[in-house]
């Protein structure tokens, strides 16, 4: 598992890999705390959904990804 924090101390992403590939929940959070992206890697790849967040929490975009292939984006 790999973290990123911002300059200021809240962390700012954290991916989990298995073999050197992205593989599990991929977190990403706005300087305030609020959670910017969530979704999961498999094998390296994007798969099922992905939800994009605005800085106050507010869910902006929705994709959903199969085997590395983004299937659909929605911006809402």
């Amino acid at each position: 598992e790999w973290a990123w924090w911002w300059p200021d101390g809240p962390q700012r992403a954290r991916r989990t890999y298995r073999e050197g590939l992205p593989d599990g929940l991929d977190m990403e959070w706005h300087e305030n705390g609020q959670v910017r992206v969530e979704g999961r890697w498999v094998a390296g790849e994007r798969d099922g959904p992905w939800e994009h967040r605005d800085a106050e929490g507010r869910l902006v975009a929705r994709e959903t990804w199969s085997a590395g292939t983004r299937e659909s984006i929605e911006r809402l």
